[in-house]
């Protein structure tokens, strides 16, 4: 994968967390200098890639530009001060793997909402939509290579072997 496709995924993503931020969602810019810029996503208008830079708009305030050569990496966070260890979070999902059928299976006593999956880098690998909440779902993660993964819940955090 190339560098544009990547930030087409992440672009994409964004997109999609976008459509269902909560005023505590965050896009984070962290930059190869080890400083990070942080962006509320439900006071963003979009993002935009060009051939070398990443554009992102707020709704009310001046576009910020970041060379791709300056960016180290985009991620979601749920947090602009803190992340929150699983060990440190209410948890009510039971979250597992099952090797047989390749599915991630979550099983909650509230309804589950957004979740996605991440891979070791920080990286969005899969945001599953759901046309209604749900107690209890399936994701079929048989099209991801082996390897550790975290599934994030509104309420929980988990890091699975997935050993396809």
């Amino acid at each position: 994968m190339n560098t544009k496709q990547f930030f087409f995924l992440c672009a994409v993503s964004l997109w999609s967390l976008t459509a269902a931020a909560q005023s505590n969602d965050y896009l984070w810019v962290n930059k190869t200098d080890g400083s990070s810029v942080s962006f509320a996503l439900d006071n963003l208008q979009k993002i935009t890639f060009t051939d070398d830079d990443i554009v992102v708009t707020p709704l009310a305030a001046t576009a910020q530009t970041f060379a791709f050569a300056a960016v180290q990496k985009l991620t979601f966070e749920d947090s602009p001060t803190a992340i929150v260890s699983p060990s440190q979070q209410s948890q009510t999902s039971l979250i597992y793997f099952n090797s047989q059928s390749k599915e991630i299976v979550i099983e909650s006593e509230k309804a589950i909402g957004n979740v996605a999956i991440y891979d070791l880098m920080g990286r969005v690998v899969n945001i599953p939509f759901f046309k209604k909440m749900e107690y209890l779902t399936t994701i079929n993660v048989s099209h991801l290579p082996a390897g550790v993964y975290i599934v994030k819940t509104a309420d929980s955090v988990k890091k699975l072997i997935i050993n396809n």
